[in-house]
């Protein structure tokens, strides 16, 4: 371990609540690095001592009681997963509020999920119907003529370990085929196959049926409004933006990737994502798009504004991160938002959770906060209000209030509340199932 390394994880040790001040780092002589951990004799210093624990198996690090010994290699990667888990990468921290009302990203969330679940209740059992969001994000953009695979990001907004996903298990389900490039440097093109281009087609008919099923089930004037509102708002932004809600990849919940690159203020506004999220300008106005791409766009803008502050992203921080108090939830209790226990699941990969290990006997095992999902967690109803007051001043007050008076009174008339953010990785696990 490096000084530089050295001198970061004792700054870390500082962000870390929970983990004593007595704590050091030494160097070793041949690089690598011995921890001398000391933990709070509190609730914060036993979670801390479970993310140390955690992460030091994870990178095959050696435990002696509360020390941990590893070689450079394993030093290295203690001290980026354990800067992972803390305080020293966040934003600051907000105040703690109580919401107002219900948060506006929430009322997206409603109304997109109600819409995709009228058009998956209109394909029914029918395999040959596609998930709205396989139609939106892939199939949608595809002509008889056929796109390189390689275009297939930027024509729908997807990260590139997305169009591999999304084109391996379209192929597998015979929808889609895959022409590799004849010579070097040339193009590997996609052809949707007759099963494909039917698929497409039905996809297109059950999305205009379930929105002409909402003019009559919310009336054409409060339709026709939203979507005035809902084109405004996208029209501010000044990139492109899928057209149903997706994730980075199919273990990454993150919209844009995270904030590897920087944001570039502009104009235009390039918001920070990673590696593999394609940057496209705004190329027209969004008037006419579906209302269910309208709703999309608008829930990603919101995300990426509230995910730019570096306090968490939006889907954990509106769903899990509400479920887990301080002194943890049931392993039961938050199965639904992907924590297992294994220390293999998303949740726990990225260090959002930590989770007890099995105990002969117990009823349940519990799972924890981490100290920068804590931040996140209570910083989630200021930061909501934040945005939408951002919004305000950029769109205007006007057009603020119609927004949300108009999901206000479609939410009204749903059935059950919902989420209070669609799962961005579901038509992945989804597609990938209806495999033959």
């Amino acid at each position: 371990m490096s000084a530089d390394q050295s001198r970061a994880l004792l700054d870390i040790f500082r962000c870390f609540p929970g983990i004593h001040a007595d704590s050091d780092a030494r160097a070793t002589r041949d690089g690598g690095v011995v921890l001398r951990m000391r933990y709070d004799d509190h609730l914060h210093g036993k979670i801390a001592r479970m993310v140390v624990e955690h992460i030091a198996a994870r990178v095959g690090a050696r435990q002696r009681g509360d020390d941990v010994r590893g070689d450079a290699k394993q030093g290295a990667a203690f001290v980026r997963l354990l800067n992972y888990a803390s305080l020293r990468p966040m934003g600051a921290a907000r105040p703690l509020v109580a919401p107002s009302a219900t948060p506006l990203p929430t009322l997206l969330s409603h109304a997109l999920i109600a819409f995709t679940e009228e058009y998956a209740h209109l394909a029914g059992d029918d395999l040959s119907q596609p998930h709205l969001a396989v139609w939106a994000n892939v199939l949608r953009v595809i002509d008889d003529d056929g796109l390189a695979e390689r275009e297939l990001g930027a024509k729908a907004i997807l990260a590139k370990r997305a169009v591999r996903v999304a084109v391996r298990d379209l192929a597998a389900q015979g929808w889609l085929h895959v022409v590799p490039a004849t010579k070097a440097g040339g193009l590997k093109m996609l052809h949707l196959t007759a099963r494909g281009r039917g698929a497409r087609d039905a996809g297109k008919h059950l999305a205009e049926s379930v929105e002409r099923r909402w003019r009559r089930r919310f009336g054409a004037a409060l339709i026709d409004g939203l979507r005035t509102s809902l084109a405004t708002a996208a029209n501010a932004v000044d990139v492109e933006l899928p057209w149903y809600l997706t994730a980075y990849g199919p273990t990454d919940g993150n919209i844009t990737g995270g904030l590897y690159l920087r944001e570039q203020p502009g104009p235009p506004r390039i918001p920070a994502r990673g590696e593999e999220w394609p940057v496209v300008l705004r190329r027209s106005d969004t008037g006419n798009q579906p209302l269910f791409a309208l709703l999309s766009i608008a829930l990603a803008a919101f995300a990426i504004d509230y995910e730019r502050e570096r306090l968490g992203d939006l889907r954990t921080g509106s769903t899990l991160l509400q479920r887990l108090p301080d002194t943890g939830a049931p392993l039961e209790v938050v199965r639904d938002d992907g924590v297992v226990g294994s220390g293999r699941s998303t949740p726990e990969r990225h260090l959002v959770v930590v989770v007890e290990q099995p105990v002969r006997g117990a009823a349940t095992r519990l799972v924890y906060p981490t100290p920068k999902s804590r931040r996140s967690r209570d910083a989630y109803p200021a930061l909501v209000q934040e945005v939408e007051r951002g919004w305000q001043a950029r769109l205007g007050g006007g057009m603020m209030a119609a927004l949300r008076s108009q999901l206000e009174a479609m939410d009204a008339k749903l059935d059950g509340a919902g989420p209070a953010f669609p799962d961005t990785m579901l038509w992945f696990r989804q597609l990938h199932e209806r495999n033959p």
